[in-house]
């Protein structure tokens, strides 16, 4: 080449001087040497076959670097080689992305890590799903998680599947996925009872919610009752006792109601709180009415009323609407009405009657009082 440079000939001379290259089959081979004499042919070559060669074995050369930046870059242009020429290409590929996956996850890169996930979904051993769920979580990437963890679910392998599963109604709770979450909950509900451990409470949460949401009363109540039984001093159990109630005020039993509104109504007493006041002491006196137990709707009305001018008070616990007074004391005076109080009905009346025009309440009682 050097001594006739000039001739018809050096272009051939050239081509078969860089083909030598290919020729190197030294494992301690120069490899960063290698990739910029292949990247000079190249250059020097384009759309040539012997362009093509160099990048294959840029390529490899770049694989034994592990030089992971530059691969990413690289790795798709495999797909265009010529599948006739270069046979080895897609198996060639498909190991680099599963080689820079692997190194990846070892070394917690998450970001390039999820990147090659979405893009490729390369196929690695189970052992390594638990590094990829963490990573995924981390943004939220909710479709590409589930995926994940259905692969995980497995039938011959129930402590596994439960692992698995608690992560797929945590997911679904999130996303307020209400019939999905019913469904993974019931899965999750057999599977324990399989393995024979204790649910924790917020699966309880999980299973009451969803199949509220679904309109399956039957198992609302089961679960309810199910979650008071095993956490019985539990604070959570004034929900699943609201839930309860208002379970059955949905299905028009008035005895069912009263057990559980007198439930939720000693335990807030019992817990110091009032979080479910004022509708449960009015609900509480109507179904007490229904049953026709005028005195003990009086009784919960006469709290209700005490309550109410306490919390007039700067350190008041529960704050009340001043409506709530015209509404208790008008129920009040219908209840002694009931058992023939007429006089201290008409007191009732009288004090709801002084009340501005609040409510219906009030004004109902102006109506009445002003008919002495």
């Amino acid at each position: 080449i050097k001594t006739f440079f000039f001739t018809e000939e050096i272009a051939n001379a050239k081509r078969e001087y860089n083909a030598l290259f290919f020729l190197e089959t030294d494992k301690e081979a120069n490899q960063s040497f290698l990739v910029k004499q292949y990247e000079k042919i190249i250059q020097d070559y384009p759309g040539d076959l012997l362009a093509q060669k160099a990048f294959y074995n840029k390529i490899i050369a770049l694989d034994k670097l592990n030089d992971f930046e530059s691969l990413e870059r690289y790795v798709d242009q495999l797909k265009t080689l010529n599948e006739s020429q270069f046979p080895q290409a897609n198996a060639l590929h498909t190991r680099i992305i599963k080689k820079m996956f692997i190194h990846y996850i070892n070394n917690d890169q998450c970001k390039k890590l999820k990147r090659i996930y979405i893009t490729y979904k390369p196929k690695v051993n189970d052992m390594y799903d638990e590094k990829i769920f963490q990573c995924l979580s981390q943004t939220f990437e909710y479709d590409l998680m589930l995926e994940l963890i259905d692969k995980n679910i497995q039938a011959d392998n129930a402590f596994l599947s439960v692992k698995w599963l608690k992560r797929k109604i945590d997911i679904f709770t999130n996303q307020s996925s209400f019939k999905a979450l019913s469904i993974a909950s019931t899965d999750y509900y057999k599977l324990m009872h399989l393995v024979k451990e204790k649910i924790p409470l917020k699966y309880y949460h999980a299973l009451v919610k969803s199949h509220q949401f679904i309109q399956d009363d039957a198992n609302v109540i089961k679960y309810s009752l199910e979650a008071i039984a095993k956490y019985p001093n539990d604070n959570s159990n004034l929900v699943f006792y609201n839930t309860l109630l208002r379970t059955s005020l949905k299905a028009a039993n008035p005895k069912t109601s009263e057990l559980y509104a007198k439930k939720l109504y000693d335990l807030q007493i019992q817990k110091g709180v009032g979080i479910y006041s004022p509708w449960l002491d009015f609900k509480y006196a109507e179904i007490l009415s229904e049953l026709k137990q005028y005195k003990s709707a009086i009784d919960i009305l006469l709290k209700l009323i005490v309550k109410i001018n306490d919390s007039q008070g700067s350190s008041a616990k529960n704050k009340f609407a001043p409506a709530d007074q015209a509404r208790a004391l008008y129920m009040l005076s219908n209840y002694l009405n009931k058992i023939k109080e007429f006089k201290l009905a008409k007191n009732a009346i009288s004090k709801c009657a002084r009340l501005q025009n609040i409510n219906k309440y009030s004004k109902l009682c102006q109506s009445l009082d002003s008919l002495n």
